[in-house]
């Protein structure tokens, strides 16, 4: 099989696509013919060696990143129906936990990382509800009861999946992002304000007096907004975390193997209910150039996918 690989980390340069062993699927297992795979920034942490001291125990070189796939099942192992094979998957890789990476022409992955899908989603598109779809669902989860929340850098992957899940759930959704995004989400029925706001908790708390049951911060190395939460509310990260204060649960949210919760992912994403973008596909032959697109980031808004 084709796999993109990198033995010393150290950006895409360092990148090596070429063939490795096909992998055969052990007892509950389903064996993938990958059809795309989505760059995410936990990958280029990996291919860069930003994220080295996260490496599972036991990983060795050459790696192969990737969180998610989307593919066909071409084979079942023991204790998995058969009838699986040929089916369009959504499948989901924890590369922290395994270092089993999904940018590989084959993947064996265990069925509680796999959600069936229609078919009615091109590849290269349902591979990018994976991980950060998961990430938003995880997230959203963790606000608990909250009926009223603020969704930091609401514009961003998981931030715009978090408003658009949070939405679907009949939450009352306050989104912050840049001013150019205000049309963009106040479509999707939230109201809004711009993080060029001179003070964000009180903008918020002109909408909600008392202040927002829960903040859901997606903003890559900040934490704003826990000046908008109510007393006692919660605050959730799936960056970094403000220090506590009147009573407010702070905690960070990590994805997780979710078997219901990639199903259900997969579920909203054929029903239109939630949507991602696809700023770039490449042919996994030039995985090194998809790297440094996901590093130059003029391609505009929207996940690089990598295809086979």
């Amino acid at each position: 099989m084709i796999a993109v690989t990198v033995t010393t980390p150290a950006g895409p340069d360092s990148i090596e696509v070429r063939e490795l062993p096909d992998p055969s699927p052990a007892a509950g297992e389903l064996l993938i013919a990958t059809e795309a795979a989505t760059l995410n920034p936990a990958d280029n942490a990996v291919v860069s060696g930003a994220a080295t001291s996260r490496f599972p125990t036991g990983a060795r070189p050459p790696y192969v990143p990737g969180w998610d796939l989307a593919g066909t099942v071409t084979a079942v192992g023991e204790g998995v129906d058969a009838a699986l094979v040929g089916r369009r998957v959504l499948g989901f890789s924890p590369w922290f936990r395994t270092a089993r990476g999904t940018q590989a022409g084959l993947v064996a992955l265990p069925l509680d990382q796999v959600a069936v899908a229609s078919g009615t989603i091109p590849a290269s598109e349902l591979t990018t509800f994976g991980l950060i779809g998961l990430t938003a669902l995880h997230l959203l989860r963790a606000a608990g009861d909250a009926r009223s929340v603020l969704v930091t850098a609401a514009a961003g992957g998981v931030g715009r999946l978090t408003v658009e899940l949070a939405v679907h759930a009949g939450l009352d959704v306050i989104a912050t992002a840049a001013e150019k995004d205000r049309a963009e989400l106040t479509a999707l029925g939230v109201r809004f304000i711009p993080r060029e706001v001179d003070d964000l908790a009180a903008a918020v708390r002109e909408l909600v007096p008392g202040g927002v049951d829960a903040v859901l911060n997606t903003a890559p190395g900040t934490a704003p907004g826990i000046a908008a939460v109510r007393d006692g509310g919660r605050y959730r990260s799936v960056t970094v975390l403000p220090d506590a204060e009147r009573g407010i649960d702070v905690a960070r949210v990590g994805v997780t193997v979710d078997g219901p919760g990639l199903i259900e992912i997969v579920r909203l994403a054929e029903s239109g209910e939630i949507t991602t973008r696809v700023a770039q596909t490449f042919p996994v032959a030039r995985a090194a150039d998809a790297y440094r697109a996901l590093n130059d980031r003029s391609s505009g808004r929207g996940k690089i996918v990598l295809t086979w």
